[in-house]
């Protein structure tokens, strides 16, 4: 080092042979150097350019008055790797023209610290130094970035990896040997593939495959593998660094918590799903026993009706037994219902219908009810539509919803039933009875609520009837709501899915 200093008098050599030296690196906008050697390797000339006070704060004819200047402003912390960096210089290892590179630290004029790169080509011949050229730049802004950056790095809550194209480690942050469960340096250089099993370097592949060409990163989960073999789940979020698919680097989230919370729930799902049909299927064997004696009592009433001539105050309670027998049966009936429905034992069986021709038989069966009360109620469905369902199960929603509309009109109402022209694939079943409350609008359709009111006849209901509708559409493909307000009549939707999944949809034809 203090050889490559050891300066001559340039002011003695002849005016040619400086300017020739100096030429090529004068007109560079960087600071530039050059030094050449003896055949006996020593320094024969050196120069440095004008621009050396931009960043050292010393001009050229400096260094020629001290020959030790520039290894004196190299920082006392790194004059060990820079002195070894220039020893090697001095001693080509091979022929012709060889680069080096090397970022360090000086103390300036006025004794700042400074971080320079130093790129160097060196020329040799028979193992022997002839020349050196290079320039040196001053990257100090770039330094107090990379070590902000670092600090950032190093201080985040959550892993950060970078792995290079052969997907070897090149730099990691203590949170991310944290979750590896060893020290950094037992991370750096080792493979991403010596911290997975066989399935997460499938994974990481796969990831890689899929980040190809894509100016997004990716984002998946993965099961890193600590020390004794302990599984730690980990979210990545990876990208390539640049734009290039060469190296990459990841943000890693350990999400052991949230895995363990997603067993626990799914474990309950399953739990809360197994009591479920254990309850649907208890409810359906009560539901069974209690309907055979119930069918078996109604029949015998109707046979005391036929055989014995009962007073008038007799025929009133026969009346009225028969009536809350009924009333049980019915809800036995749904209670029925509903268990099949929860337990896949009722399922769609679809077929194309005449809606129009299958809902006048529904109406026809209703027409007395609804005469009764002086309601007026209307078949509008344009003859020949059809719909692709499952009529059994279609027709217990239409008749559940217009007895509902018959259960809350009075005299001078109306009910229709139509296909709305703004909503394709769409029943509606209107009426302009008392409507209903809007407390009471969320809770219709569900089981687990008591939605149940008296008509404006003083008939009751059990308030299974909605939510065995929404089931029963919902099996369809298809769903159900309500628009209503209170004292002016409701409007119950039924949208069916539309042709790519059960047929073909127009003007008059619902799938």
């Amino acid at each position: 080092m203090h050889e490559i200093h050891k300066y001559e008098e340039i002011k003695n050599k002849p005016a040619g042979s400086k300017a020739g030296y100096r030429s090529p690196v004068h007109s560079i906008a960087e600071y530039s150097y050059s030094v050449e050697y003896t055949e006996e390797g020593e320094v024969a000339q050196i120069y440095h350019s004008p621009q050396s006070k931009k960043i050292t704060g010393y001009n050229p004819q400096d260094y020629y008055h001290d020959q030790d200047l520039w290894s004196k402003m190299i920082h006392e912390k790194d004059r060990e790797n820079v002195i070894d960096f220039f020893n090697k210089i001095r001693n080509p290892e091979k022929e012709g023209k060889s680069n080096y590179y090397l970022e360090h630290r000086i103390r300036d004029k006025v004794g700042n610290i400074r971080w320079v790169s130093d790129n160097h080509n060196v020329i040799a011949r028979e193992g022997k130094i002839l020349r050196v050229e290079g320039f040196v730049l001053d990257i100090t802004k770039y330094k107090q970035a990379e070590e902000e950056l670092n600090q950032i790095i190093d201080n985040a809550s959550d892993g950060i990896w970078v792995i290079d194209q052969n997907k070897r480690t090149t730099k990691c942050n203590p949170k991310m040997a944290e979750i590896l469960g060893v020290s950094r340096k037992d991370v750096l250089g080792k493979s991403i593939f010596d911290f997975v099993d066989e399935k997460g370097a499938h994974i990481f592949e796969e990831m890689s495959r899929k980040r190809e060409g894509q100016k997004k990163g990716v984002e998946f989960e993965v099961e890193l593998i600590r020390p004794g073999g302990i599984k730690v789940p980990c979210l990545f979020a990876t990208a390539s660094l640049k734009g290039e698919i060469s190296a990459s680097y990841a943000i890693v989230k350990k999400i052991t918590k949230r895995k363990r919370a997603e067993d626990e729930l799914r474990k309950a799902k399953e739990t809360a799903e197994e009591a479920t049909k254990l309850k649907d299927k208890f409810v359906a064997l009560v539901a069974h026993d209690l309907r055979s004696p119930l069918s078996t009592q109604l029949g015998l009433i109707g046979l005391l009706e036929v055989r014995h001539n009962f007073s008038e105050g007799e025929k009133d309670l026969v009346k009225r037994i028969k009536k809350n027998s009924k009333f049980l049966l019915n809800m036995i009936d749904r209670l029925l219902d509903i268990g099949r429905l929860h337990t896949g034992k009722i399922k769609p069986v679809f077929k194309r219908i005449d809606l129009w021709a299958n809902i006048q038989t529904i109406v026809i069966y209703l027409r007395h009810s609804a005469e009764e009360k002086g309601i007026n109620l209307l078949n509008e469905i344009p003859k020949r539509t059809e719909i692709h369902a499952d009529w059994d199960l279609f027709a217990e929603v239409l008749q559940n919803l217009l007895t509902n509309a018959v259960k809350f009109c009075s005299k001078g109402d109306c009910i229709k039933i139509f296909l709305p022209e703004d909503k394709e694939n769409t029943i509606a079943v209107q009426d302009t009875g008392t409507g209903i409350s809007k407390n009471r609008l969320s809770s219709i359709f569900k089981y687990e609520e008591t939605t149940s009111t008296v008509g404006t006849g003083g008939e009751k209901g059990t308030g299974l009837g909605l939510p065995i509708c929404k089931d029963i559409i919902e099996a369809h493909g298809g769903n159900i709501w309500v628009e209503s307000e209170e004292g002016k009549g409701s409007v119950f939707y039924i949208h069916l899915p539309p042709k790519n999944e059960r047929g073909k949809c127009d003007s008059k034809t619902t799938c």
